[in-house]
């Protein structure tokens, strides 16, 4: 029931459905990819499984289909990566920790065009082991186009670590001959990143680089921690023993003399990284997590701190003997709160973060479309069902439903405009409403620093008493 739709603040599914839907049907790229121009192999990939299998299914089952084989494969490549620095043991214990990651969970349902880069960067990362050879650079370079043509958006993070990982490398002066990654390569893909971002990627070069300029968010964007604390710790707890595994495999690792210096380089990457990809103080600093997007870190890094972690529990192992059980225990309940948290399992999580979900229901669906297709004037709802429209042939229609400066009452532009509420979702959750500055309807108003969650409770929903009721479905009930 769950399949149809899986939304998310910064790219959701709808759009990239609805944009393989007029490839499907157009065959070729148009102006419905919007920023995706720059980077439509993901599009192109899964309509070419689509056609090629001839598979009767909607778009988003085909999209599911192809991240859940790529993923299955980067278990594969992680395995064969942590047996080039660790032992067989640790490499296995790698891949499960992968399997546990909560980023790797996450991304595995998200399917979206950077799905494809988590692996490509894993692949590119084990070929630099054999590229000594000319079949092996060229394979590189292959590697590297397909990262930047697929998501040239994630190219700064992967260039960062790249270089990162350079630098753990001069720092344990490994000999240039035996290094992982040389700076010929980080200079090549610094050069093809710009090239491309200059003559295909015009859009994504200028939203990055005014977002490096753009004055920060004033809204505190890590509220929710003061909102709902105890939910907040407990979807946030999982993060606790992973942290502890990884520091001290950090610190076995790079004190051990069974370990050569690429080892020890990789592990200390892996915990340099750890500030900018498990949830932090960074995330305090709105230039940080807003503007620099720091949470995404943690998309590009669960490879490192899947193997540092595989390594920490392998040392408890190796030493801890008589307490090989306690051992087990943590990590099972590290797994278990990584499977149940509000992110892996937004739909039926174990504590629930009273947010909105990710996700709409079939019924949910259709109500909306229907909604959208009689409405004469702006189709006005939450966020979440806004990002939705906002990507499908009723985009114009759409607007966020608008709160007055006091709070007390919703905002129209016009008579016949249609409010559209998800009673079901709002009876379990708040739902974000855009809250005008002054009791005027704002027509293009800003969705970055003045969204607010309103409840059930809340003394807004008392205006729809004088509008009239026009459709109930049960989950979706729309006035005018």
């Amino acid at each position: 029931e769950y399949l149809q739709i899986y939304c998310h603040l910064q790219a959701i599914c709808s759009h990239l459905t609805w944009a393989i839907e007029n490839l499907l049907h157009d065959g070729f790229i148009n102006q419905t990819f919007d920023v995706y121009e720059a980077f439509p192999l993901w599009h192109i990939l899964c309509t070419f499984i689509s056609q090629a299998t001839g598979l009767t299914v909607i778009p988003a089952r085909i999209m599911f289909l192809v991240n859940g084989f790529i993923y299955g494969f980067l278990i594969i490549v992680i395995y064969l990566i942590a047996s080039k620095f660790f032992n067989i043991k640790i490499a296995l214990l790698s891949s499960l920790f992968l399997c546990f990651n909560t980023e790797a969970l996450f991304y595995g349902m998200y399917s979206i065009p950077r799905s494809v880069i988590f692996f490509l960067e894993a692949l590119f990362i084990l070929l630099l082991f054999y590229e000594k050879t000319i079949i092996y650079k060229f394979l590189c370079i292959i590697i590297i186009i397909g990262l930047i043509m697929y998501h040239t958006a994630s190219m700064p993070f992967i260039i960062f670590i790249l270089t990162l990982f350079y630098i753990m490398q001069m720092i344990y002066r490994i000999n240039k001959n035996e290094r992982i990654i040389n700076f010929g390569y980080i200079l090549l893909i610094l050069i093809m990143t710009l090239t491309y971002w200059m003559f295909a990627g015009v859009k994504v070069f200028n939203s990055v680089i005014g977002s490096l300029f753009e004055k920060a968010s004033d809204v505190v964007l890590t509220k929710s921690i003061v909102i709902t604390p105890l939910s907040e710790l407990f979807n946030y707890l999982q993060y606790s023993p992973l942290l502890l595994f990884i520091i001290i495999g950090v610190m076995w690792g790079i004190h051990s003399s069974w370990l050569n210096e690429s080892s020890k380089a990789f592990l200390l990457l892996s915990l340099f990284l750890v500030p900018v990809t498990l949830p932090g103080p960074a995330l305090l600093i709105n230039k940080l997590a807003g503007n620099f997007n720091l949470a995404r870190f943690g998309e590009y890094t669960f490879l490192f701190i899947s193997i540092a972690g595989a390594v920490g529990i392998y040392t408890l192992f190796y030493y801890l003997k008589k307490f090989k059980v306690f051992v087990i225990l943590l990590f099972f309940i590290m797994g278990f709160l990584i499977v149940l948290n509000d992110f892996t399992a937004s739909d039926n999580p174990l504590v629930k973060r009273p947010f909105y979900t990710y996700y709409f229901n079939e019924e949910e669906i259709v109500s909306i479309n229907r909604a959208a297709k009689i409405a004469n004037g702006y189709l006005m709802s939450d966020y979440i069902c806004c990002r939705y429209l906002e990507n499908t042939e009723f985009a114009d229609k759409v607007h966020v439903l608008e709160v007055g400066q006091d709070q007390k009452k919703l905002l129209k532009s016009k008579y016949n405009d249609i409010i559209l509420i998800r009673e079901k979702e709002l009876l379990k959750r708040p739902v974000k409403l855009f809250t005008s500055p002054n009791d005027k309807f704002v027509f293009e108003p800003s969705l970055s620093d003045t969204l607010d969650y309103y409840y059930n409770d809340s003394i807004v929903w008392d205006s729809l008493n004088h509008c009239n009721q026009i459709y109930d479905s049960g989950s979706i009930k729309l006035y005018q």
